[in-house]
């Protein structure tokens, strides 16, 4: 038996972001593959300036960092929350 999570949204989900970390160091191309990925091309070009101009703030030695804010930040922008 299992205990519940403290907090009933969490998750035992993982995902898998070697390959966003091996581009973490160039935000423009973060942002590119995210758009595509998630996105379909789509992604509002000013949200997309947005998230890079906050990326360019993170040392591009903490890919780590950068991939978990671009996720951050696009995931929960105004586009992502609308059903397209």
């Amino acid at each position: 038996w299992a205990a519940p999570p403290a907090y009933p949204w969490q998750t035992q989900y993982r995902v898998q972001i070697d390959g966003l970390r091996a581009i973490a160091a160039d935000p423009g191309a973060l942002m590119d593959q995210i758009n595509t990925d998630l996105f379909y091309g789509r992604m509002d070009p000013m949200a997309r300036q947005i998230i890079i101009n906050r990326l360019d703030m993170i040392s591009s030695s903490n890919a780590e960092q950068r991939v978990g804010e671009a996720l951050y930040y696009a995931l929960t922008s105004p586009q992502a929350m609308v059903q397209q």
